[in-house]
């Protein structure tokens, strides 16, 4: 998704449209996570149930929410130029603006950019 976010924003930047990834945190607590029982779980995640039971699952009032959903709501109401352009990372984790040399590689976006336009037709 990366790869083809950069890809696609240097494509699209001459028509000034911007082409960003955004994406939340970690998990939030919520209602519905708390109540998550052993049978919810993911086969691969079930080792882990005690203690997302007890530390993830924990109500916090929002915070986590609010911290998993932040970037989305940032990004919806700012400008391009608040964005800081166009081909961003706007991801709470692992740090905002970072993407990974492969992702900015342009071999593997091109791959990547064949993949998808062969998938879409």
């Amino acid at each position: 998704m990366e790869a083809m976010t950069v890809s696609l924003a240097e494509e699209l930047k001459p028509q000034g449209i911007v082409v960003n990834v955004v994406g939340g945190g970690l998990p939030a607590a919520t209602g519905m996570t708390g109540a998550m029982s052993f049978s919810d779980m993911p086969l691969v995640m079930k080792p882990l149930y005690p203690l997302l039971k007890l530390f993830a699952f924990r109500p916090d009032n929002g915070k986590s929410a609010l911290t998993a959903a932040k970037p989305a709501i940032e990004a919806a109401l700012a400008t391009p130029e608040e964005l800081g352009g166009t081909g961003q990372s706007l991801l709470a984790y692992p740090k905002v603006g970072s993407f990974k040399p492969e992702v900015l590689d342009k071999d593997n976006r091109a791959t990547v950019m064949k993949y998808v336009e062969e998938k879409l037709v």
